[in-house]
């Protein structure tokens, strides 16, 4: 978990397209194994304008796999500090 910050945990299902029956691609197997499997991603996003166009980079920091018992610890520690400060 990331202590002190506001950081949102986002799940994404990663999907492979590209992947064919019969093929032995290892990136292709590595993203086949991740189909479904949700994540907890740390993002970091950063604005720019580039010849009058803006754009954002959107760069992942860490990806690991969600743990649901230390998520669940972590929303519950939230809500008990929200209660107490109403």
């Amino acid at each position: 978990m990331f202590e002190n910050e506001s950081s949102v945990p986002i799940v994404i299902n990663l999907f492979c397209y590209f992947f064919q029956e019969g093929e032995e691609n290892p990136y292709a197997m590595q993203l086949k194994k991740a189909i479904w499997i949700p994540h907890l991603m740390r993002v970091s996003v950063s604005q720019n304008e580039y010849n009058g166009e803006k754009r954002q980079r959107i760069t992942a920091r860490t990806v690991v796999p969600l743990d649901f018992a230390a998520e669940s610890k972590f929303l519950l520690e939230d809500i008990s500090k929200m209660i107490a400060s109403h």
